[in-house]
């Protein structure tokens, strides 16, 4: 394909698609979204013609297979220095934490009152102080922690969108376009996969994902509540954390929110084009990939991720061991084994 067909595919005139008027639209979200995810956007063409390039120069046999190469090189290009990033600062983040935490022992931090009592609410007053300063020290914030979550997720929704549009739809007559990669009529992307074992594993790498994180998130918080038991375990080096019998709300609703998009991932690949599903099925995988490889310490020190008080010796084991106490079927799983091997 040559550069000049390539400009021209976003220059030239393209073929009408017919849509409802926007005085149809009652709110001004519902219109900004449907223009967002119309195919007219130049980042909705953006991702049928790169997807044709990749196909083109990679000489890959179908579209499926680019679809797969061309996840795998955005996702490494883009997620992975955003999620080495996050690893970064969330592990100076909870460096401050430690440092300020040890800090509660200190007596400066400890000011008795008339009675003799310590004024609780100055301690903690002093030593949320001292962990700013400690973060603005180190150049980390717990918000930045969040910038993965705001670049992916309108990747991944462009993505899935530009797919869908690649493949056309045909709604009503008001709402339709055809599909903008014809070869996809032809190998079959358009209709619903026919493959279970496609479906179970964009499931299963959705799941994964989700509990990763989730396990994470617990490991955090358990050993949080266990500094603040026990603020001199750090200065002894060893931490005994147990996973926490209720857990804050905020953690509830991120695994409530990633378990209702792992069924709705689940239910849409019975019905979506082939193409969004394998979509998914990689980014699903990519993800999963980096998941594990920033949980290994040798990873983590190859990455330049500096290592925090609270970072596990054998961190996989560590997680096992957090998901055993966390999920009652893997509590009774063990308990069966214990007490069948008695």
């Amino acid at each position: 394909m040559s550069t000049f067909a390539f400009g021209a595919r976003h220059l030239l005139p393209q073929k009408s698609f017919s849509f409802l008027p926007s005085r149809f639209y009652s709110f001004p979200a519902v219109y900004l979204l449907s223009e967002f995810f119309n195919p007219h956007q130049f980042h909705m063409i953006l991702v049928a013609d790169g997807l044709r390039l990749c196909h083109d120069y990679g000489h890959f046999s179908s579209y499926g297979a680019a679809i797969v190469a061309s996840t795998v090189i955005l996702r490494t290009v883009s997620a992975g220095p955003l999620y080495t990033f996050t690893e970064k600062n969330q592990t100076l983040v909870t460096k401050a934490y430690c440092e300020s935490a040890i800090e509660v022992v200190n007596s400066r931090f400890s000011i008795p009152q008339k009675d003799g009592r310590i004024n609780l609410k100055l301690q903690q007053t002093m030593i949320r102080k001292s962990f700013i300063e400690k973060c603005q020290n180190y150049g980390c914030h717990p918000l930045k922690s969040g910038i993965f979550a705001m670049f992916q997720l309108p990747i991944w929704m462009t993505m899935t969108f530009g797919l869908r549009n690649a493949c056309g739809i045909h709604v009503t007559p008001f709402v339709y376009w055809p599909p903008t990669i014809p070869e996809f009529v032809t190998e079959g992307l358009m209709s619903p996969t026919t493959s279970l074992g496609l479906i179970a594993a964009t499931t299963f790498v959705t799941a994964c994902n989700v509990e990763i994180g989730h396990l994470r998130r617990v490991y955090g918080q358990s050993m949080s509540i266990a500094i603040k038991e026990d603020p001199k375990a750090l200065e002894r080096g060893s931490v005994n954390a147990s996973v926490p019998s209720h857990l804050p709300w905020q953690l509830k609703f991120a695994h409530g929110a990633g378990f209702f998009g792992t069924c709705m991932i689940l239910v849409a690949s019975f019905f979506a084009p082939s193409a969004l599903v394998i979509y998914w099925c990689t980014s699903g995988s990519h993800q999963l990939i980096l998941h594990l490889l920033h949980l290994n310490n040798r990873v983590r020190r190859f990455l330049g991720i500096p290592i925090s008080p609270l970072d596990a010796k054998h961190p996989y084991q560590a997680l096992w061991f957090i998901a055993k106490g966390h999920y009652r079927i893997l509590r009774w799983m063990t308990t069966t084994t214990t007490t069948t091997s008695r």
